[in-house]
């Protein structure tokens, strides 16, 4: 998902297992390229990341933790955030739709 890509566009994105592992700013500059590029008007995108201040590294990789407003900011414009849901796992759900 570092690299650019164009397929037919998606209903739903979840990720609870990809941004976090992403941690130089080229790679997560073109992750959310491909978000706003391959996702339909209307549809839908969950975030699971590790907040700001939990875990540094998950399987022994390091990992770039994310809060709520870093996370809107990184996401733009197309998206409006439905919600932000804060879990004991170490990690924050956080569910957009695109506009």
């Amino acid at each position: 998902l570092s690299k650019h890509f164009f397929k037919d566009k998606f209903d739903i994105w979840i990720d609870r297992a990809v941004l976090h592992f992403l941690t130089d700013e080229k790679d997560i500059e073109i992750y959310f390229e491909n978000l706003n590029n391959n996702l339909k008007i209307g549809s839908f995108a969950l975030f699971a990341q590790f907040k700001v201040g939990g875990a540094i590294s998950c399987a022994s990789l390091k990992i770039k933790q994310y809060n709520v407003d870093e996370l809107s900011n990184k996401i733009g414009n197309n998206f409006k955030k439905m919600t932000d849901d804060y879990f004991n796992l170490d990690f924050e759900d956080n569910c957009y739709e695109s506009c």
